[in-house]
């Protein structure tokens, strides 16, 4: 009996899903905040009961992830909780086992060092720094804004100086010019510098931003640190179509043509692709276009990647400026362009379209589509008299004259015909015996002639050491030598491609794109590896043909 209730004790625990609790650090100074992550081992419709916390911590925000993984033919689900924290005062905090269904989380003791700059009579100080994040919470690539606020009393020396915020782990943007003002604090006047940032975190987790600090030329002045800025950066949302990723508040798609556009054959045609994005860096905007149509070539000529700064963010756009030249007369469809991206707003993914364009093709040739035979009268010279009188010949005698010249061109022309097919068959044999199958489906010439044309333009950037747009031509060039692969960025390039030295270079590349290097980007390593790539591809190509 006993063994019996221990196994029903064992089912029932086996049952419950395992509760699982960790904080990113124990010790902490007043005014910083702590990232508290809870896990589920199963799916879990219960959220864990925050009310706990709200005794001695303040709940800057919160988001549940679904996590799930295969291996070995298994399916493994998850719940995820990833809970914001800013402690209300110093000392040592008791951080309490929270509910979540039947189950608890561990308890922590968390560590609240005081900050002498945030106890009260702080602003009765002759200088100090505000922050102010518009949210501590986000996901990577994506925008947060931070206002910092200098306030300081007395002249302003030359040799005062204000830094800026600093990370590894993101870029930040100068979103203004500072501005400069007075104001009253507790009855005292105080002049204040402002400026506006944004951050675009570049990897998932805790992100830490280094403080800022003022320091005063004036004598007896030390210098000022501003409270931390952290934040809690989520990774990539799940999406139904996985590839690029575009966290954005707005996304707009647009292009120069109309939705029925007359064109002719043979004559170019000039379009603009143009991708609008609020709150991403524009070096993060997909490829847009599709160069493939049978009816018509389309050649990408240029790619411009431009950034609009405003107090509420950056306003990204992709203009891609194509040529389209159709091939043949009558309507050639261009297909609709879809761009998925995540709504922040909303925390939902979304889709940005271009619908379908048509080109309504008319012919360049001057020769009119039914042939007109003119037959010219056959004029009768004025006869004499004496040539009028004499008789004419026998009418019947000239039909049959002209019948018995047609029978024989007829015969004539067949024969000919019969030779001439015999030739072009025995010709034809033998050249499809000389000539080399690779070369044979349009289909791989047009696409060689693609990725041609995307490999010059890549050592065009490369040789004239552009980092930002050899980066764009690496990946339209990667899209073409690997076309059946979904390559959207420099990930999925590096993972298509398995090669170490690539990914050495692309990681130095983006160095040089993100972190603004005084020292001038070269692109003829990239130019080495990319060639090599190449021509391994090229050949893996040839010898799969062969077999």
């Amino acid at each position: 009996m006993r063994h019996l209730l221990l196994l029903l004790c064992c089912l029932s625990l086996s049952a419950q899903a395992t509760i699982t609790a960790q904080l990113d650090r124990l010790t902490v100074t007043e005014g910083e905040s702590l990232l508290m992550t809870i896990e589920a081992d199963q799916r879990s419709r219960q959220r864990p009961d925050l009310r706990l916390l709200q005794q001695d911590f303040r709940i800057l925000g919160s988001k549940q992830m679904s996590i799930s993984s295969h291996s070995k033919g298994e399916s493994r689900f998850s719940t995820r909780w990833r809970i914001m924290l800013r402690p209300l005062r110093a000392g040592s905090l008791q951080l309490p086992a929270l509910p979540v269904g039947n189950e608890y989380t561990p308890s922590f003791m968390v560590t609240v060092l005081a900050n002498n700059l945030t106890v009260p009579g702080l602003q009765k100080q002759s200088q100090f720094i505000e922050t102010e994040l518009d949210t501590n919470e986000l996901y990577i690539n994506s925008q947060a804004l931070l206002k910092v606020r200098l306030l300081y009393q007395g002249p302003e020396s030359a040799s005062d100086k204000l830094s800026d915020p600093l990370s590894e782990e993101a870029l930040i943007r100068t979103l203004s010019d500072e501005k400069r003002y007075d104001t009253q604090v507790k009855g005292q006047t105080y002049h204040v510098i402002e400026r506006h940032y944004g951050i675009f975190p570049k990897y998932s987790g805790n992100l830490v931003i280094e403080p800022v600090r003022f320091s005063s030329g004036a004598p007896g002045t030390e210098t000022v640190t501003s409270e931390a800025i952290e934040l809690a950066v989520l990774p990539q949302a799940f999406q139904k179509r996985p590839g690029y990723w575009v966290p954005s508040s707005r996304v707009e798609l647009s292009d120069n043509l109309e939705s029925v556009t007359a064109a002719r054959e043979g004559e170019a045609i000039k379009r603009h692709v143009t991708l609008t994005a609020w709150g991403i860096p524009a070096a993060e905007l997909p490829a847009l276009s599709q160069l493939k149509n049978e009816l018509a070539e389309i050649r990408l000529d240029n790619v411009r990647l431009d950034e609009k700064v405003t107090p509420e963010g950056i306003i990204s756009t992709r203009t891609e400026e194509l040529t389209l030249i159709p091939l043949e007369r009558g309507e050639i469809t261009l297909a609709a362009i879809e761009i998925p991206w995540w709504n922040v707003t909303q925390d939902k993914g979304s889709t940005a379209t271009l619908g379908p364009r048509r080109l309504q093709v008319e012919s360049t040739s001057t020769v009119a589509s039914t042939a007109e035979v003119t037959v010219k009268p056959i004029l009768q010279p004025q006869l004499s008299t004496e040539t009028a009188a004499e008789p004419l010949p026998d009418s019947n005698l000239l039909i049959w004259l002209l019948t018995a010249i047609a029978v024989a061109a007829t015969l004539g022309w067949w024969y000919s015909f019969a030779r001439l097919r015999s030739q072009k068959d025995d010709q034809y044999e033998v050249i499809e015996e000389e000539i080399d199958i690779a070369d044979l489906p349009q289909v791989y010439d047009e696409q060689h002639r693609a990725e041609q044309r995307a490999f010059q333009l890549l050592c065009e950037a490369c040789d004239n050491n552009e980092p930002e747009i050899a980066k764009l031509r690496l990946i339209e060039w990667a899209q073409k030598l690997w076309p059946d692969a979904s390559i959207f960025n420099c990930e999925t390039l590096c993972t298509t491609a398995a090669n170490q030295t690539l990914d050495f270079l692309i990681l130095d590349l983006e160095h040089h794109i993100y972190h603004n290097e005084t020292e001038q980007w070269r692109g003829d390593l990239l130019i080495d590896a990319a060639s090599r790539l190449r021509d391994r591809q090229l050949r893996s190509e040839e010898m799969a043909e062969e077999a």
